[in-house]
C-alpha cells in the first residue's frame, strides 16, 4: 500500500484496516462484490483494488463506483453481495432506525456483514465527551461528527447482539481502537490542525500512528466494536477472537515524545518522494522545503512544550481517570516508555 492510499484519519485507518483484515479472512481465493455502506469517499478501494467494490452515502462523492442513496432502504436485490460493511455509521443513525438499518445489511448481503461502530459505554462517552472540550479549545468550535453522537447516543451493542440471536444469526464482537490510543491520537490531530497548511503533517503523523500502533489496537478496554455476523455460519467464532484480539503483551499506551522523535524523519523521506519525482521546480522545492523544516522545527518545538499546557494537563488528568476505571495505574512499570 503506497502513501497516497494512507492519507486518512487515524481512526479511518483502525477501522478499515480490521475491516480488510476480516474480509480476508472470508474470501476463499476470489474476488469478492462488497457494498461499504455510508462509504463517504471510498476508503476500502485503497485497500482492495481487486474487488468489485461499491459505496452509497447520502452525501456527493465523486468516483464510478459510487452511488448516492438511503442507506436505511438500499437500492439493491437480496443477497446481492458478498460482504456487506458499514463502519462508524449505525451512531449517525436515529434510534429507532438502527434495527431497520441492520436488517437492511443483513438482507442484501449473501455471506458476511461487518458493523464497526463505538457503542455506549462509561469510558466511550467520557472520552468522546473530553475529545469534543479538547477540540473547542484548540480549535473554538466543536466537532461535528462526535457532538451528533451525543445528541443521537450511541448505539447498544447488547441490543444488536440480541437482534442477531433472535434471527439465529450468529454474531461475533471484535475490539477496535485501544481507547487510550484513541483519545491520544484524536487529541494530536486536533492540536496539528492548527499548523498552517498542516495535512501533509498529519497525514505523515497517521501513517506512522497505523504503522506502530494497529496491531496493539484491537483490544479492550476498546473505543468502538465490531459485530461480524455470518449468513451462512462458517465462522468460528473463537477462531476469529484468537486471530484478531490482541492480548501478547502487557497494557501500553503510546508516549507522546516518541510520537514526537519520529515526525522529522517520516517528513524528511515524504519530502524527499516529492522532490526526486521533479525537475524543473527543484530548487523551487528545495526552499519551500527548507521553510517547512523551520516551520516544522518551530511546530515540533510548540509540541514539546505541550506538557505544560492547559489541555495537556487536562489530556494526563483524564487519562489517569480512565485507567483507574480499568484497574490501572500511570505508575505502572510497563506504561514507562
Amino acid at each position: 500500500m503506497t502513501n497516497e492510499n494512507l492519507k486518512m484519519t487515524f481512526d479511518q485507518l483502525q477501522r478499515y484496516r480490521l475491516a480488510v483484515d476480516l474480509i480476508e479472512e472470508v474470501r476463499r481465493k476470489k474476488p469478492l462484490s462488497i457494498l461499504d455502506a455510508g462509504s463517504r469517499e471510498g476508503f476500502l478501494d485503497n485497500f482492495l483494488p481487486g474487488d468489485q467494490i461499491i459505496g452509497i452515502d447520502r452525501s456527493d462523492f465523486i468516483g464510478d463506483r459510487f452511488i448516492k442513496g438511503d442507506v436505511l432502504c438500499l437500492p439493491f436485490r437480496d443477497n446481492s453481495f458478498d460482504v456487506v460493511l458499514t463502519l462508524d455509521v449505525l451512531e449517525h443513525i436515529a434510534v429507532f432506525d438502527r434495527l431497520a438499518f441492520i436488517e437492511e445489511l443483513v438482507r442484501v448481503s449473501d455471506d458476511t456483514i461487518i458493523i464497526g461502530a463505538p457503542f455506549e459505554n462509561n469510558e466511550v462517552a467520557e472520552a468522546e465527551k473530553l475529545a469534543i472540550e479538547f477540540c473547542e479549545k484548540m480549535t473554538g468550535v466543536k466537532n461535528e461528527f462526535l457532538v451528533e453522537h451525543l445528541i443521537k447516543g450511541l448505539p447498544d451493542l447488547g441490543e444488536i447482539i440480541a437482534w442477531a440471536e433472535d434471527r439465529g444469526l450468529p454474531a461475533v464482537v471484535l475490539p477496535n481502537g485501544y481507547i487510550y490510543n484513541w483519545f491520544l491520537m484524536i487529541c494530536l490531530n486536533f492540536y496539528l490542525a492548527q499548523i498552517k497548511d498542516p495535512w501533509e503533517f498529519i497525514f505523515a503523523v497517521n501513517q506512522f500512528y497505523f504503522n506502530r500502533f494497529y496491531t496493539e489496537d484491537n483490544r479492550e478496554p476498546s473505543y468502538r466494536h465490531f459485530v461480524v455476523i455470518n449468513k451462512r455460519g462458517r465462522m468460528a467464532p473463537e477462531d476469529l477472537a484468537e486471530k484478531f484480539i490482541y492480548r501478547d503483551s502487557p497494557v501500553s499506551i503510546p508516549d507522546l515524545g516518541s510520537v514526537l522523535e519520529e515526525i522529522n524523519h517520516i517528513l524528511d523521506f515524504v519530502y524527499q518522494e516529492m522532490i526526486s519525482g521533479l525537475t524543473e521546480e527543484k530548487e523551487n522545492l528545495r526552499l519551500e522545503r527548507d521553510e517547512l523544516i523551520v516551520k516544522l522545527e518551530t511546530a515540533l518545538a510548540e509540541l514539546n512544550g505541550i506538557k505544560s499546557t492547559i489541555p495537556y494537563r487536562m489530556y494526563k488528568k483524564t487519562l489517569g481517570r480512565l485507567m483507574n476505571k480499568s484497574g490501572l495505574s500511570l505508575d505502572d512499570p510497563h506504561l514507562q516508555r
